[in-house]
């Protein structure tokens, strides 16, 4: 079904943001579809790539809505168990400063470096627990700039699970809810008398099965439950019903949930992630007018008395301020300098980390490898006599009834072993004479290493 395009710029956008894909929506003021579900074959896997992301898809579409809520499957998102007389009292404010300094004791991110959003899941046994989502301050400044270039505000990033919702039956007052991501597993359960409750299972702790199987053992079983996923089901308990995301009609049930609370309810239940004003307004006014009064008594002062002297304290107080702006300006511009080469370091250490395991383990298989090579491309009228290393070569040499056995052999290698950062060179042969119509032959081949570098290329790009 089409649906009619506007002229006009719509109110919102909602943009949800995979590993491999992106989904892009237009809606009213009510949350009502504007457009169809548009799909952009570009992902993102870190928070530090969600600028280059949000970048990219803006090439290829139109300008975002007013209000852009972003929805990230690899938001950073966990649940902190705190002592409820430790927060027992505390304003906004210095409850999440206490939160940012317990994440960094988990994950160890600067709290001074980190942007926190938080949502109070209830006390049990004198600990109060909030799932918190969480995103390093110049990885949300860089995607701020990003939506900004598109003409855009953020209005909210916030990760797809814990939607307050069932999915498949809206009406439910108790269901139970399995969601199955990338790096985690989160239950949602509402029930009519304890409310709504989360938990979340970290895949890479490999209890997380039996604590999920635990967990449900000891809950009162729910009336409705359902499984929302796009991966394997296999170790899942199973549910009434199942969710694939990767199917255009459950895909579009769990957007239009989310657009419902995100731009229609006025304070939806999750941990969502935006720039937050400092500004005080009542300060505000009372300054401004303050100042506005000051300025007046100023100027009539100065006018009927001291006019000359007035404007003479004002151009020694306006060099003093052109002073110091420039003094704020070279600092500001030092900071960016340094900013960049932190990030051109991190780059270069990230990529490091990932290349050099991988070429070091597929170092370590080569002469597995050759030698499996070589017994799949050998026959009973081939035989291998011996395998040497002269320098950066390998030389095979052995004896063949047959002259193209030793092609065979060559071409056989040089398809198995390329993607080991070896050339095969074609085979030396010599007849040997020694039967009626020729032969055997002694044979040699060369398998000469491109190096490093071209190695280190082929793994980079998945062919190894």
């Amino acid at each position: 079904m089409k649906f009619p395009k506007h002229n006009s710029r719509p109110a919102h956008t909602l943009l949800f943001i995979a590993d491999d894909k992106s989904w892009r929506v237009d809606c009213d003021n009510k949350g009502i579809f504007l457009s169809e579900i548009e799909v952009f074959q570009a992902g993102c896997k870190h928070t530090a790539k969600l600028g280059n992301c949000i970048e990219n898809i803006t090439k290829d579409s139109d300008k975002f809505g007013r209000k852009l809520w972003l929805i990230f499957s690899r938001l950073p998102s966990t649940i902190l168990s705190l002592a409820s007389l430790q927060v027992r009292g505390l304003d906004d404010e210095s409850l999440m400063q206490v939160m940012l300094y317990e994440l960094e004791s988990m994950t160890g991110q600067s709290a001074m470096d980190t942007l926190l959003s938080y949502q109070f899941l209830g006390s049990q046994h004198d600990m109060s627990d909030y799932r918190v989502s969480y995103i390093d301050q110049l990885e949300y400044e860089d995607m701020v700039t990003a939506i900004k270039k598109s003409g855009g505000q953020l209005a909210g990033l916030v990760h797809p699970a814990g939607l307050p919702q069932c999915l498949s039956n809206p009406e439910a007052d108790d269901w139970f809810r399995i969601e199955n991501w990338a790096s985690q597993l989160v239950t949602v359960r509402d029930h009519p008398i304890d409310g709504l409750s989360t938990q979340i299972y970290s895949k890479e702790l490999s209890t997380w099965h039996a604590n999920l199987e635990q967990d449900m053992a000891q809950a009162v079983a729910p009336l409705f439950s359902e499984t929302l996923t796009n991966f394997d089901l296999e170790l899942l308990p199973e549910t009434e019903v199942i969710l694939d995301i990767t199917k255009d009609d459950d895909l579009s049930v769990l957007i239009n949930a989310w657009a419902t609370c995100l731009i229609v309810a006025n304070d939806c239940p999750v941990p969502l992630l935006k720039t937050v004003s400092k500004i005080n307004k009542d300060l505000m006014f009372m300054v401004g007018g303050g100042v506005a009064a000051l300025l007046l008594c100023s100027l009539h002062f100065g006018w009927h008395t001291y006019q000359k002297n007035y404007y003479e304290v004002e151009r020694d107080s306006l060099k003093t301020l052109e002073t110091t702006i420039n003094k704020v300006r070279t600092t500001v511009s030092d900071l960016k300098k340094q900013r960049s080469e932190l990030k051109r370091k991190q780059t270069e250490i990230e990529s490091d980390s990932t290349t050099i395991p991988t070429l070091l383990e597929a170092l370590k298989k080569r002469p597995s490898h050759l030698l499996y090579a070589l017994a799949k491309g050998s026959n009973e009228g081939l035989m291998i006599e011996s395998i040497d290393h002269q320098g950066d070569k390998v030389i095979v040499r052995g004896i063949t009834l047959k002259a193209s056995y030793a092609n065979k052999l060559a071409l056989h290698l040089n398809d198995q072993l390329a993607n080991l950062g070896w050339q095969i060179s074609p085979p030396e042969k010599v007849d040997m004479a020694l039967l009626v119509e020729g032969g055997p032959w002694e044979f040699s081949l060369q398998l000469n290493d491109l190096g490093i570098l071209s190695f280190t290329n082929k793994t980079e790009d998945g062919s190894s």
